[in-house]
């Protein structure tokens, strides 16, 4: 009975443990619920749908930069605001590139002033028959942050700002192909003023489980099964 009890408690305090990892993850969110969750990649050109070049997540003053493997993502938040993070490195160069850190506000399904901005051939579009249909995007109506180099870049930290039409979402909205994404347009600006301008291009693939949550359901599903063994 006694090796039964010292077990149930066992038990409990994993169930406590995991329960205080998830409180710490919404906390480190500012306490709001996460909305959407999606890993960052280039978006890629489709020549029949696209007739310049591309293949870049984002490009900084001609530069073109992307994101590999998990290193970048947006994460959607019920207070209409949304994360933009992660390492964007140069293409040619795996270990140099930008910690991106940019925070996105206003979540609308209206397009505000100047959006949606649509670069794709207008026969891509349902108005002209095609099959991107802006009216199912979405749109922050505005962004800023930092872009903070590392390798060949350490020491530049570049301010982001928007320029022009709002960030937007959606089938089509990465202005390279009809995959699900996102584009904007921004400036960034170093320490001494210089200013140059942007562009984001996003492939965004959903990450359906947050981390904490899967720790939860392993930790459950382990504590089911030391029950069921013991019991």
């Amino acid at each position: 009975q006694w090796s039964k009890t010292v077990k149930r408690i066992n038990n409990e305090i994993v169930v406590i443990a995991l329960l205080f990892l998830i409180s710490l993850a919404a906390s480190n969110a500012g306490a709001t619920t996460t909305t959407g969750n999606y890993d960052l990649h280039a978006a890629l050109v489709d020549p029949l749908y696209y007739g310049g070049s591309g293949d870049h997540a984002l490009v900084v003053d001609g530069q073109d930069f992307i994101f590999t493997g998990s290193d970048g993502s947006l994460i959607e938040y019920d207070d209409g605001t949304a994360v933009l993070s992660g390492f964007a490195r140069q293409i040619d160069d795996a270990t140099s590139g930008f910690n991106v850190n940019v925070l996105l506000q206003g979540w609308t399904l209206t397009a505000p002033a100047d959006s949606p901005k649509k670069e794709l051939f207008s026969s891509a579009y349902l108005d002209n028959g095609g099959p991107v249909d802006t009216g199912t995007w979405y749109y922050y109506a505005s962004f800023a942050g930092t872009f903070e180099g590392v390798g060949q870049l350490a020491g530049t930290v570049l301010t982001i700002t928007q320029r022009g039409p709002a960030f937007q979402v959606g089938v089509g909205a990465n202005n390279k192909n009809l995959d699900f994404g996102a584009s904007a347009w921004f400036w960034a600006e170093d320490a001494h003023g210089n200013r140059t301008s942007g562009d984001f291009n996003l492939a965004m693939t959903p990450v359906p489980v947050p981390a904490a949550i899967q720790l939860l359901i392993s930790g459950l599903f382990v504590l089911g099964l030391t029950s069921r063994r013991h019991s």
